[in-house]
C-alpha cells in the first residue's frame, strides 16, 4: 500500500482514515468502536457524495475495472459497519484488510505507468 504513490488526494484520504482504524483495531481491550465506525461511515460518505472524484485519473480503458474495485471497497465498508456494529473484531479486520486493499488497487490503476501497475487485469 505504502509503495503506491498517491496520485488522488481522495483516494488517499480514505486510505489514510482506513489505516487509523486499523491502528484501532490493534487495541487489546475497549476498542473505540464508536470512532471506527464513524471512519467507516466517513470513508463511504467521501465515495457515495463524490464518486468521480474518486475515479479521477483512472484512465479510460481502465475505467470498467476502477468501478469494479470500488464497488469492492464499498461492500467491505458496508460489511466493516456491520461488524463494528455486532462488535466483532475479527470480521472488522477481514473486512478492513479487503478496503484497505481496494483503495491501494485504485490507486494502482491511477498510475498506469508504474511497472507492477500491468498486473491488474
Amino acid at each position: 500500500r505504502r509503495a503506491v504513490p498517491v496520485t488522488n488526494d481522495k483516494v488517499g484520504g480514505i486510505q489514510s482514515d482506513l489505516e487509523k482504524a486499523q491502528y484501532l483495531l490493534r487495541f487489546p481491550n475497549r476498542k473505540p468502536w464508536g470512532q471506527m465506525s464513524s471512519i467507516a461511515q466517513q470513508c463511504l460518505a467521501k465515495i457515495e457524495l463524490d464518486k468521480e472524484g474518486v475515479m479521477q485519473g483512472v484512465p479510460k480503458e481502465k475505467r470498467d475495472d476502477a468501478i469494479k474495485v470500488l464497488a469492492q471497497v464499498t461492500d467491505a465498508l458496508d460489511g466493516m459497519q456491520i461488524a463494528l456494529n455486532a462488535q466483532d473484531s475479527d470480521k472488522t479486520a477481514i473486512y478492513l484488510s479487503r478496503a484497505l486493499k481496494g483503495t491501494s488497487e485504485l490507486e494502482i490503476l491511477q498510475c498506469p505507468t508504474l511497472p507492477y501497475s500491468q498486473a491488474i487485469t
